[in-house]
């Protein structure tokens, strides 16, 4: 007779702490089996990269300090028939995940794979995030509770844990996954605690100071982004600890614009999780004939760093890189290629969801979209690159160090290398369109021709139609909601 057991399915809540299917799963009182699935139909998908398995091998290797995690290179439902045939699953726990459509398609065939053998699949709410939420006007409230109940106490001294040695899982992912790259942030639930430490303990005191520049905004930030997008910590548990300290904190400020943007992480995701279409179309389709041709090599040197336009340039290297930007140099970045190069806000999504280590499909998509002026509700923001850099890396730091073939050149060159001159060309040893390229556009000509074609569709009478549609939707009650 097979044991029956209980299992947590992880996804992207890669943590022990504030951990509802674990600590459901505990109230069962039947042994329960941990399991996660490198799934080869994710790895073959447009938005993934070695970085992020990377991250979540590196964050199951620190949790199997704590827990037995049984971890498979296979996919869900091909896992849980080999489990199944050693076992009797009573019960699957795992929280709601607002992914990719592919992601919403594996999750309906899996809940109709429990449903065809009596198998109870609970799923619990991740963040602050609420599914088939009814009325938008409601979810402020409803944030702010989850925020402040008690997190999950789970006592893993209390669970009994299945013996899964004679299930034979395929443990041969892609050797860079399971080695060691100090270029990324590394993973885990130990690592998400102490960054969060080291932020509340004294970086946080520049937060807004520094929360636009590349340079200083990689050491100001908080830098918690990927630990929170793949569950090493829940936002409850960053927002309680923030809270806790805004009563003693010297810097108030700070903390509550910090506050502030924990609540927008998780509005962007509600979003996404209330419009499930936003993965491939505008919000607002008044803006549907726009950008409709992809320009290869123009796409080419945004991706290569190789524009003619330093800080564009540098951020994307270093992106590539690193798997790292701050807000502001990622809004610039969209900005240059849907505007500037007026291309189609997809084909940099897909670019950039492969090379964001904190990649959150639920804030990437929305987000993508507000960038690139097409969802009729936010102000279009054009960035003009050169403002940018002489505003915001002011003694071109951050150029200087991802772009190194601009370094022997004086600070105003570096933020405008099109404006040397002969002479300087031979004093500098340099020569503009050899070490590095021409600018690939003019950007006052461009942004010029991207705000005018914006504004007029956006003051057309079918944008404020629409408009009224996605307000209503995202500020009052939402449509085609995820009902797996």
């Amino acid at each position: 007779m097979k044991l029956e057991v209980s299992v947590v399915w992880l996804k992207r809540d890669l943590r022990v702490e504030d951990h509802a299917p674990l600590f459901y799963a505990a109230k069962f009182k039947l042994p329960v089996i941990v399991v996660y699935c490198f799934e080869p139909s994710l790895q073959s998908h447009y938005d993934w990269d070695e970085r992020h398995w990377r991250f979540v091998y590196e964050s199951i290797i620190d949790l199997e300090k704590k827990i037995p995690v049984v971890w498979n290179y296979g996919e869900v439902i091909s896992t849980f028939e080999e489990l199944a045939s050693q076992f009797t699953i009573k019960n699957v726990f795992s929280h709601e995940e607002t992914g990719t459509d592919i992601t919403y398609k594996r999750d309906k065939e899996f809940k109709k794979w429990c449903q065809n053998r009596g198998i109870l699949w609970k799923e619990y709410q991740s963040n602050g995030v609420v599914r088939a939420l009814r009325d938008r006007g409601e979810w402020v409230r409803l944030w702010a509770s989850h925020m402040r109940r008690v997190p999950f106490k789970v006592r893993i001294e209390s669970m009994s844990f299945a013996d899964t040695s004679m299930i034979s899982f395929d443990h041969e992912l892609p050797s860079p996954i399971k080695s060691l790259d100090p270029s990324f942030q590394p993973g885990g639930e130990s690592e998400a605690h102490k960054v969060l430490k080291d932020f509340f303990d004294h970086r946080y005191f520049d937060y807004m100071k520094n929360i636009s520049t590349p340079a200083q905004g990689r050491y100001s930030c908080s830098r918690l982004s990927p630990h929170i997008s793949w569950g090493n910590l829940s936002i409850r548990q960053v927002y309680q600890e923030a809270t806790k300290l805004l009563k003693e904190a010297p810097q108030k400020k700070n903390l509550l614009q910090f506050i502030s943007r924990l609540q927008w992480h998780c509005h962007f995701i509600q979003k996404f999780e209330d419009e499930v279409e936003l993965e491939f179309k505008n919000m607002n389709r008044a803006f549907d004939h726009l950008r409709t041709t992809v320009e290869k090599e123009k796409v080419r040197s945004w991706m290569d760093g190789k524009t003619g336009y330093p800080l564009v340039d540098a951020c994307m290297r270093c992106v590539d890189q690193t798997g790292y930007l701050n807000f502001r140099m990622r809004a610039m970045v969209v900005s240059f290629l849907t505007h500037h190069l007026w291309q189609p806000w997809q084909v940099g999504a897909k670019y950039l969801a492969q090379k964001f280590l904190d990649y959150e499909p639920g804030i990437h998509f929305p987000q993508f979209q507000m960038q690139a002026g097409v969802t009729g509700v936010n102000t279009i923001r054009v960035y003009n690159p050169i403002k940018q850099s002489e505003e915001k890396d002011e003694d071109a730091l951050f150029i200087r160090e991802w772009v190194p073939e601009l370094k022997g050149l004086p600070t105003h060159l570096i933020h405008c290398p099109w404006k040397i001159t002969s002479m300087e060309e031979t004093l500098y040893q340099f020569k503009l369109g050899e070490q590095y390229p021409h600018p690939i556009v003019d950007v006052m000509e461009s942004g010029k021709f991207a705000r005018d074609k914006l504004f007029k569709v956006s003051s057309g009478e079918m944008a404020r139609d629409e408009s009224q549609k996605v307000l209503k939707k995202h500020t009052n009650r939402g449509s085609s909601r995820r009902t797996s």
